[in-house]
C-alpha cells in the first residue's frame, strides 16, 4: 500500500484510500468513482463528471429528508438553494466512466477505448487519447500517466518535457552504476542465492534480503526463483545504485525491489515472509537486524532464515549468540568455503489449528481449535483471489481449507492455493466438475491431510500437492450400482485413508439456477444421498473396504469420521434408494426410519447400529462427531399458540457404544420464520470443548443440559456458525467475533461481506476470509480475500 492509509468510508460501504500526505481521499462507491479534495468532491458517474460541495450538498440533504421541519429550518433550506442546486460547482458529460484519479489540478477518467484529462476548476476536457481496450486501471508517477486495460495492454503517457525527479537516476544518465564486478563477488552471491534458496521450504511469496548492498544478491535470488524479493538497505547511495543495477536488467518492480530504510526496527507486516537472508561481508557497516525482528517476520509453518558470514569473519559462536533463544531449530555449518552459515526455520504458531474438512476437520465439528484470543484485528494482507472465479454467494459452496499455512479454496470449477500469511497464489487449476453447491445439503468436496489435498470432481478424487500443486494420483469409485455412472460425494482424509462416497449422476448440485436456490432457501428441500462408502490406501491408491447399504440411501450430510470409526444415518426405507437423481427429501429418507450406524474405520466391519428415531425431521440433518460422542441437529417446523415456528431437534449417542445419551427441542433465539430466506431452518451445529452452540441455544455435549455462558444468536443475514478454541465467527452485515467467555461481539472489518455457509476461518492463528461475495449486489464494494490477524 505504499504511503496509503485503508479504512472504511460510511455506513454505504465502499473503500476510501487517502495519501497520508496530502490528505486526498479517493472513494470508490456504488457504481461511481468519487475524489474529494477539501470541500469539494468529483464524482464520475455512468455518463457524467461533475463537482459539489459536499458539506452544502449533506447539510441541505439533511435537512430537506426531514419530514416535520421548523421555520428555521425552512429558511436555512433557502439560504442553501433549496432545489436549484447551488451546490453542484461543474458538471460535464463524460464517455470514459470506467475510472478515475487526481493528479495535481487534473482529473483523469478511463473509458472504453480512450482516456480523458479534466480541468479541476471548471471541468473543461484539456485532452484525450486513445487505447487498447477498456481503461480500468489509472495511475501517475514519476510525471507519467500509466494507464492498464483489459486487454492487458499498458499505456504510458507524459508531457513533451516532463522534469525528471531528483531521487531518480535515469539509465542514460551520468550516474550509471558500474557495471557488476566479473569474478569472486558476483560468483558468490550467485552461491548464496543457491544455498538461501535450498533452505526455503517454499518457491513463491516474499524474500526479505537484510542489507541489499548493490543489489547483487537480490538480483541472484530473483532470477534463481520465483519470489518477491524485498532489499533492506540503510545506506542511501547504496539503495539508488541497488535501484539502478536491478532496473537495467529488468528485475526491478514486481519481482524485486530495495527499501531505504534502517535494519533495527524493520517496517514490515509480521510474519510474511517465507525467507530471509543477511550476507555479513568483511566490508559490512551495520549489525545484522536483531534476531527476534527476523523471527518476527519469518511466516509460520516453514518459514526460513538464513546468515551466511564470509570468511573473513566467520564466528559459529557469534552467529549462535546472535540466534540465542530468539530463532529457534538454528543450525550453523562450516562451509568448504570457511564461510559460515546460519539457517533457521520456523515451525507452527503455538496453538494454530486446522480447517482440513468442509466443517474444520472429520467429525464436522466446524471448530479450528485455534487458541488465537478474542479482540481487536490488523489486516494481514487483501488481495486475490477475487471474485472472478468463484461461485455466486447464494449457492452456498464448500468452505475453503487450512492447513500448516496455506489456504485452498474450490471456487466455480476452479481449485487455487494461497499462502495464508502473504497472500500469494501458490498455484491453481481449472478443474471441470468440481464445483459444488448448496454443499450443506450434501458433503464437503475437499480435505486435505499432511502434503495432498484431495478434491472430488465428477466420479473422481484427484490428490494434489499442497506445495506445488502437481496432480499426483487420481482415485476412481471402487463401485457403481449396475447400469448408472456414479460420482463421488463425501471426501474426507485421516492419517493414510482416504474416505469417500459414491452418489447417483446428478446428485450434485452444479448448476447455479432456480432449482438450486429452491434447494438451499426454501423448506423441505432433499438432501443428497449416497449408494455406498469406501476407503482407500492413500499412499499406493488400494481400495480398503466398501460398504452398500442393504435397505436404503445414506445422507451425506450425517458422514463422519472419528474415534477410528466411520459414522452415518441410512434410511430403512427402500424407496430412498429409488430417487433417481439421488436428491432425497426427508420424509422420504428418515420419514419411514432410519438408522445411525458406525463401522470400522481400517475394515469397514459394522461395529453397532441404532434406530435413529428421526422421523419428524423436515429441513436439514447433520452429524458431528467430539469427544466420543455423536450429536445428530436437524429442523422442523411446529405450531404453538397457533403459530408456526421453527425447532430444531438434536440427539446426542455415545460413540463407542451407540448408546443414546439424550434428546432436546430447542427454539431458536430470537424466533425463525417459516420459508426463512436466510437460512433459518438449516443451521449447522459448533462444537467448542464440551459446549454445543447453535442459533440462540448452547448446550452442554454429554448431558445435553443448558449452557449457561453465551449463546450465538443468528443474524438476520445468511451464513453459519464457525469457532476456534476461544472465539466464534459468523456474517451479519459484516464478519464478526465473539467472545465465548464475555459474548461481547466485534466486527472485523466494515467494507467486505462474507459467503453465505462457512467463510471465516479461524486457523493458524489468522482468521482467513477468501473472498465468496461474488454475486452481491449489496452496498460491500471490496470483493477480495484477506486475512486478519490478532494485534499484538
Amino acid at each position: 500500500m505504499g504511503d496509503q492509509l485503508l479504512h472504511a468510508a460510511g455506513e454505504k460501504g465502499g473503500i476510501q484510500i487517502t495519501d497520508a500526505q496530502s490528505r486526498e481521499a479517493v472513494v470508490t462507491s456504488f457504481g461511481s468513482r468519487v475524489i474529494v479534495r477539501g470541500p469539494i468532491a468529483y464524482i464520475l458517474d455512468s455518463d457524467r463528471l461533475c463537482a459539489l460541495d459536499r458539506s452544502h450538498y449533506i447539510e441541505l440533504t439533511r435537512l430537506q429528508q426531514k419530514k416535520k421541519k421548523t421555520p428555521a429550518e425552512e429558511k436555512q433550506i433557502a439560504e442553501l438553494g433549496g432545489d436549484r442546486r447551488q451546490w453542484l460547482k461543474w458538471e460535464v458529460a463524460c464517455t470514459t466512466p470506467f475510472e478515475l484519479i487526481l493528479a495535481g489540478d487534473v482529473l483523469v477518467a478511463g473509458g472504453d477505448g480512450q482516456v480523458a484529462a479534466y480541468d479541476l476548476a471548471e471541468g473543461k476536457q484539456h485532452w484525450t487519447a486513445p487505447v487498447a481496450g477498456k481503461a480500468y486501471s489509472l495511475a501517475v508517477s514519476d510525471g507519467c500517466l500509466l494507464v492498464g486495460t483489459d486487454q492487458g495492454a499498458i499505456h504510458c503517457f507524459k508531457p513533451a518535457a516532463a522534469p525528471r525527479p531528483a531521487n531518480v537516476v535515469a539509465a542514460d544518465s551520468e550516474k550509471k552504476p558500474a557495471p557488476s564486478r566479473p569474478g569472486k563477488r558476483d560468483l558468490r552471491s550467485q552461491r548464496i542465492a543457491q544455498t538461501a534458496l535450498a533452505a526455503a521450504e517454499a518457491t513463491k511469496g516474499y524474500c526479505l534480503v537484510l542489507g541489499a548492498g548493490a543489489g547483487e544478491l537480490v538480483g541472484e535470488i530473483a532470477r534463481q526463483s520465483q519470489f518477491r524479493v524485498i532489499g533492506v538497505e540503510p545506506d542511501a547511495a547504496k539503495a539508488t545504485e541497488a535501484r539502478a543495477r536491478l532496473r537495467s536488467a529488468g528485475l526491478y518492480g514486481n519481482r524485486a525491489v530495495i527499501h531505504h530504510v534502517s535494519l533495527d526496527a524493520l517496517p514490515y507486516q509480521k510474519r510474511f515472509a517465507n525467507l530471509i537472508v543477511c550476507d555479513q561481508t568483511t566490508d559490512s557497516h551495520v549489525a545484522p537486524t536483531p534476531a527476534a525482528e527476523v523471527q518476527r517476520l519469518l511466516r509460520p509453518s516453514g518459514g526460513a532464515a538464513v546468515v551466511v558470514q564470509s570468511a573473513d569473519r566467520a564466528d559459529a559462536q557469534d552467529l549462535q549468540r546472535w540466534a540465542a533463544d530468539s530463532l529457534p531449530g538454528v543450525k550453523v555449518e562450516r562451509l568448504p568455503t570457511g564461510e559460515h552459515v546460519l539457517t533457521a526455520h520456523r515451525g507452527p504458531l503455538p496453538g494454530a489449528g486446522q480447517w482440513t474438512h468442509f466443517h474444520a476437520d472429520s467429525g464436522n465439528t466446524a471448530c479450528s481449535q485455534d487458541a488465537l484470543n478474542p479482540g481487536p484485528v490488523d489486516i494481514q494482507w487483501f488481495g486475490r483471489p477475487g471474485p472472478r472465479k468463484m461461485v455466486d454467494r447464494h449457492e452456498k459452496n464448500v468452505a475453503p481449507l487450512y492447513s500448516d499455512g496455506r489456504m485452498f479454496i474450490s471456487g466455480d470449477n476452479y481449485l487455487v492455493a494461497v499462502d495464508a500469511y502473504n497472500g500469494t497464489i501458490l498455484w491453481e487449476h481449472d478443474l471441470p466438475q468440481s464445483i459444488r453447491l448448496g454443499a450443506f445439503k450434501n458433503a464437503g468436496s475437499m480435505a486435505v491431510a499432511g502434503d495432498t489435498l484431495y478434491v472430488a470432481a465428477g466420479g473422481v478424487c484427484a490428490a494434489f500437492d499442497v506445495a506445488t500443486g502437481e496432480r499426483r494420483h487420481t482415485f476412481s469409485l471402487p463401485v457403481a450400482p449396475a447400469g448408472q455412472d456414479s460420482e463421488w460425494g463425501y471426501v474426507a482424509a485421516v492419517g493414510d485413508t482416504l474416505f469417500g462416497s459414491a452418489t447417483k449422476p446428478g446428485a450434485t448440485f452444479r448448476i447455479q439456477d432456480i432449482p438450486t436456490q429452491t434447494l438451499i432457501w426454501r423448506d423441505f428441500q432433499p438432501v443428497v444421498t449416497s449408494d455406498a462408502l469406501f476407503a482407500f490406501d492413500s499412499r499406493t491408491g488400494a481400495p480398503r473396504w466398501t460398504y452398500q447399504p442393504e435397505s436404503g440411501a445414506i445422507a451425506n450430510p450425517t458422514i463422519a469420521v472419528g474415534g477410528g470409526r466411520v459414522y452415518c444415518v441410512e434410511s430403512t426405507n427402500p424407496a430412498s434408494r429409488d430417487v433417481a437423481d439421488g436428491r432425497v427429501p426427508l420424509d422420504v429418507l428418515l420419514g419411514k426410519g432410519a438408522s445411525l450406524v458406525a463401522r470400522d474405520a481400517a475394515t469397514g466391519k459394522v461395529l453397532w447400529k441404532r434406530p435413529a428415531e428421526l422421523e419428524a425431521l423436515q429441513h436439514v440433518v447433520f452429524l458431528s462427531y467430539a469427544d466420543e460422542t455423536l450429536v445428530i441437529t436437524g429442523s422442523k417446523n411446529v405450531t404453538e399458540d397457533g403459530k408456526p415456528l421453527v425447532r430444531y431437534d438434536l440427539s446426542a449417542f455415545d460413540a463407542a457404544s451407540g448408546e443414546r445419551l439424550w434428546r432436546s427441542t430447542q427454539r431458536p433465539i430470537p424466533d425463525h420464520i417459516l420459508q426463512g430466506p436466510h437460512g433459518e431452518q438449516v443451521q449447522h451445529s459448533a462444537i467448542v470443548g464440551d459446549v454445543i452452540y447453535n442459533t440462540g441455544f448452547a448446550l452442554k455435549l454429554r448431558t445435553g443440559e443448558p449452557h449457561e455462558g453465551w449463546k450465538w444468536q443468528k443474524s438476520d443475514k445468511c451464513g453459519t456458525l464457525s469457532a476456534a478454541a476461544r472465539c466464534g465467527f459468523s456474517r451479519f452485515s459484516n464478519p464478526m467475533m465473539f467472545d465465548f467467555r464475555s459474548g461481547e461481539a466485534m466486527a472485523l472489518t466494515s467494507v467486505t461481506r462474507p459467503g453465505c455457509w462457512i467463510n471465516i476461518l479461524p486457523a493458524g492463528g489468522l482468521i482467513l476470509i477468501p473472498e465468496a461475495s461474488s454475486g452481491c449486489t449489496c452496498y460491500y464494494s471490496i470483493q477480495t480475500s484477506l486475512a486478519l490477524a490478532p494485534r499484538e
